[in-house]
């Protein structure tokens, strides 16, 4: 069930890739209205798991984007740099 849950989250992000949305955002788009009303935050814990896993970005803010190899490869150089410095 987790692995369908994760697909209908990048399914969401994956379409709108210039914008970050909040775990209650995503819990209402990415989900149909009957699964979203038994539980609406059934997103938090999915997007932690897919946060450890690398394959969503989370800001400062607590907004949520798809996190694409490309830009997780330059994510990753840049913080060697800084730790580098």
């Amino acid at each position: 069930m987790a692995h369908n849950e994760e697909s209908w989250i990048l399914d969401f992000l994956k379409s709108q890739p210039k914008c970050s949305f909040t775990a209650s955002q995503i819990a209402r788009k990415a989900a149909d209205r009957q699964f979203f009303e038994t539980n609406p935050r059934w997103a938090i814990p999915v997007l932690a798991r897919m946060r450890e896993k690398d394959l969503v970005d989370v800001d400062d803010a607590g907004h949520y984007r798809f996190m694409d190899p490309m830009m997780l490869t330059e994510k990753r150089e840049k913080a060697r740099n800084r730790m580098g410095r």
